[in-house]
């Protein structure tokens, strides 16, 4: 079935707007994970196994990433109509704000929204709680977020954008931690890479992940290689050899995802050491004294 083509009206609707959307761009091909990875039968554990291991390759060399951010599942469009209170500007007289013996007349264009705003309409989005998402948003060089009420864009030049701020804005607040800028090995401190590392890694625990004794480190695989060449280290588990003393300082937090019973269950099929972040199927923070 479908060997040669898959008729466009058999496909989920976010997948059709998303297809519509790169050949409006002018791109020939689209990979999807839902589609180019073998879902069901004999041949769908080699498959994945393969396609897995490729993920680095796929999402670092492709042109831009589409992130359906606010969609449930694929059956949901993505396409809406602007957020009237974030998309429309307004003038401010600024005279004399900036130089008091400045009397010329001047006005600045401004536009206001929470300083959540990334979070809410973005991070915290249905996308926001998959696990897989997070290397999928980090690796590509140019990410285009449709999340709540506007479009977000994210590069290596202008990491954090929207419609309201098409030029962007130099930091973000809490949740995302301007990780994915911060993350491009532009840097020689391995010091801060570890510390951004962990960073991911709290982010990274608290999202869900269907099977997770299947994907729970494969998840953060090309996150973690990319470590490995930047600070020319060995990933062991989810913790960096030349961290360990420090990376080990982390401790579970809040309610396991499943009931304890059945977390207890998971972390035994994990096959993963207790003393490893990715054991726990929890959120993980580091305690105080990894950051001192």
């Amino acid at each position: 079935m479908f060997r040669s083509e898959i008729p466009n009206i058999a496909l989920p609707v976010a997948f059709r707007e998303a297809i519509g959307f790169v050949q409006e761009l002018g791109i020939q091909y689209i990979w999807i994970d839902s589609l180019c990875i073998i879902q069901d039968g004999a041949r769908s554990n080699d498959d994945w196994t393969f396609e897995s291991s490729r993920m680095k390759s796929v999402y670092s060399n492709s042109a831009i990433c589409l992130s359906l951010d606010r969609a449930r599942s694929p059956q949901d469009s993505v396409i809406y109509g602007p957020d009237v209170q974030f998309m429309t500007p307004f003038e401010i007289n600024t005279t004399g704000i900036f130089d008091e013996n400045d009397l010329a007349a001047e006005s600045k264009r401004c536009a206001v929204f929470s300083s959540q705003h990334f979070n809410n309409a973005l991070y915290d989005q249905p996308l926001g709680s998959r696990a897989w998402a997070l290397q999928e948003r980090m690796l590509p060089p140019r990410v285009l977020g449709f999340g709540e009420g506007e479009l977000f864009w994210s590069c290596r030049q202008v990491p954090h954008a929207c419609e309201s701020l098409p030029s962007g804005t130099a930091s973000l607040p809490d949740r995302s931690l301007g990780l994915r800028s911060s993350f491009i090995p532009i840097t020689s401190d391995s010091a801060d890479l570890y510390d951004t590392w962990f960073g991911l890694v709290m982010d990274y625990s608290g999202r869900k992940l269907t099977c997770p004794e299947k994907d729970k480190l494969v998840a953060m695989s090309a996150v973690a290689a990319l470590m490995e060449t930047a600070t020319k280290d060995k990933c062991i588990v989810g913790h960096f050899w030349k961290s360990i003393p420090f990376s080990l300082m982390w401790d579970g937090f809040g309610t396991p995802f499943h009931g304890s019973d059945e977390s207890l269950e998971i972390r035994k099929r994990l096959r993963i050491p207790s003393w490893s972040w990715a054991s726990e199927h929890r959120t993980v923070l580091s305690t105080d004294a990894f950051w001192a």
